[in-house]
């Protein structure tokens, strides 16, 4: 007895390995984590503690406090007010910090830190989730990823050969401190 017609066309369809990433924007460019390091999403309203420039604030929520890190200086190397100063040099910065050097959040990504404690990256807006093939992750190329604009990353997303990449990031990278990433970029590490 030969099997259902709907038995026959299942096992001919190849099953593609797809992989589940929450995707944010920052600047412009696309950033993505995989599902399984996010614990969740969870809009705010008020970040506290927020001193001349930190790159660290707290949230509270859910009877807790929340430590949340500035993981657009993590990514791009500055805080959004002083993209044009060259970082490390003295003097460059005002001593108090302008309203746009303050981490701005709307929404936090919620993730554990090698410690297990909870940790919040904020975004402006709403992350999605996205199912991506297996087959769309690709490496990052050594050379970039020790003199490239963006860090902390572990690959791409390339979902069509012609789209713009999704940075994919290195969680490990994003949580080290900010002058961890500044010594380990220039030691090639």
């Amino acid at each position: 007895m030969a099997p259902p017609h709907s038995l026959r066309m299942f096992r001919s369809k190849s099953i593609a390995v797809t992989q589940q990433v929450i995707i944010f924007s920052l600047q412009q460019e696309q950033f993505a984590l995989p599902l399984a390091l996010v614990v969740k999403v969870m809009a705010i309203d008020h970040l506290y503690a927020q001193v001349g420039g930190s790159e660290t604030a707290l949230a509270f929520a859910q009877n807790q406090d929340i430590p949340v890190i500035a993981i657009h200086q993590r990514i791009f190397g500055s805080s959004k007010g002083s993209l044009g100063n060259p970082s490390g040099v003295e003097g460059d910065r005002p001593a108090l910090a302008s309203s746009s050097e303050q981490i701005v959040a709307r929404f936090l990504l919620l993730v554990y830190d090698m410690y297990g404690e909870l940790i919040g990256l904020p975004l402006d807006s709403p992350p999605a989730l996205r199912r991506v093939p297996e087959s769309a992750f690709k490496p990052i190329s050594t050379t970039y990823q020790n003199t490239g604009s963006i860090r902390c990353l572990a690959g791409l997303i390339v979902l069509q050969p012609d789209s713009r990449p999704i940075f994919l990031l290195n969680l490990a990278q994003l949580l080290q401190p900010q002058h961890a990433l500044s010594s380990g970029r220039s030691s090639g590490t």
